[in-house]
């Protein structure tokens, strides 16, 4: 709801990826010129990411638009459709993959780098989703196995744990950081969905590492393996599904 509005105001492009999206006739019929007819490009697993950026890369500026709805708190007045995410560990997984895939290896072959300081920061954001969510999962079964090696007492993993006052003020460092993006999701879980729902924040935090950590490595798998059969990697079809009126009341 803010990194949207703050990316679009500083780059002067809005992105189109799961939103509602308004193009000009004009922009797409320069585009479609350009293309050979085709202003979009259905052999990228995501194309409205990458028709937006194709788009300010050509000049063309956009606007995150949030209409203003009488007597809403500022919280309320996005219009916006809600989908529920794959709730199978498979689904969720190939879902991920596809995103990253198209994201971070397909449209920066594409793309190249472009637009102004800002811009370029947020390419370079979207362009290491696959990196950050890799050295997520590898910090937390490092965590993990960290915490049980100190539980258990196992000598020959502690011995290699640093210590001395720099590990122990990175460490609590480490620590507050998380604590303080654990409480953040946590509230704003709450704002949404009620606080019964976001109870279930702490457990689902290391399951969504999980599932990013494992869908990076079948990007990363499903591109070279394409590249290497000179085909287009293979469109993971994803089931939608959107929560009930009642559900979206808390009901």
């Amino acid at each position: 709801q803010r990194v949207q509005p703050l990316r679009a105001r500083l780059t002067g492009a809005a992105l189109s990826a799961g939103v509602g999206t308004a193009i000009r006739a004009e922009a797409l019929q320069a585009l479609a010129r350009a293309n050979g007819g085709r202003p979009f490009a259905a052999d990228c697993l995501t194309e409205d990411y990458l028709l937006a950026l194709t788009l300010a890369r050509r000049g063309a500026r956009s606007r995150f638009l949030v209409p203003w709805i009488p007597g809403r708190t500022r919280a309320r007045r996005l219009v916006a459709v809600e989908e529920c995410f794959p709730d199978r560990l498979q689904a969720a997984i190939r879902q991920r993959a596809r995103w990253m895939l198209g994201i971070a290896l397909q449209a920066p072959r594409r793309l190249g780098w472009f637009g102004n300081g800002w811009q370029r920061l947020f390419l370079l954001q979207d362009r290491l989703m696959i990196v950050c969510a890799l050295a997520d999962l590898m910090a937390l079964l490092l965590a993990l196995c960290g915490l049980g090696a100190l539980a258990c007492g196992w000598e020959p993993l502690t011995a290699v744990i640093p210590a001395g006052p720099l590990a122990a003020m990175a460490a609590g460092a480490n620590l507050l950081l998380g604590l303080w993006r654990l409480g953040m999701r946590i509230w704003l879980v709450a704002r949404l969905y009620g606080w019964r729902f976001a109870s279930a924040v702490p457990l689902r935090w290391p399951l969504g590492i999980i599932i990013n950590g494992v869908a990076a490595g079948r990007a990363c798998l499903l591109y070279w393996s394409a590249l290497a059969r000179r085909r287009l990697p293979r469109w993971d079809k994803t089931a939608h599904r959107f929560p009930t009126v009642a559900t979206q009341k808390g009901v």
